[in-house]
């Protein structure tokens, strides 16, 4: 059944973002309304009342979670590519993403570092 997704909660966190896009202007409209200061009492407690009953706590947008695309891993998801810190990490190492170097503090020392900066002043400099 799971077919398509890597896991389960990956599956239940699409059928909150459905319903999540289906009835959150509803129940942004009725939370409007209820917190306006214009209206009576009687009418902001008729909007909660019809809010509560109405929607679901899965209508809230706070409810949905960033998962990672290939593994539905929930925590250390970086949102830019939709992927958890640890295939991030396995593709940015592996050179299979473009544009994406892995961070590393053993490569670049001082010397390396001025000796490309020289490089990059005499190319400027050329043309």
């Amino acid at each position: 059944k799971l077919v398509g997704y890597p896991g389960r909660m990956m599956l239940r966190d699409i059928k909150r973002r459905t319903l999540i896009r289906q009835y959150w202007p509803k129940r942004f409209r009725y939370q409007l309304l209820r917190k306006n200061m214009i209206f009576p009492e009687s009418f902001k407690n008729y909007c909660r009342e019809e809010e509560f009953s109405t929607f679901t706590n899965e209508t809230q947008p706070w409810w949905r979670w960033n998962r990672c695309a290939l593994t539905s891993r929930q925590w250390g998801v970086v949102e830019q590519y939709r992927l958890g810190r640890i295939m991030w990490r396995r593709f940015a190492d592996y050179n299979q993403m473009s544009g994406v170097m892995r961070s590393t503090f053993d490569r670049y020392t001082r010397q390396n570092t001025e000796m490309m900066s020289r490089e990059r002043r005499i190319i400027r400099e050329d043309p």
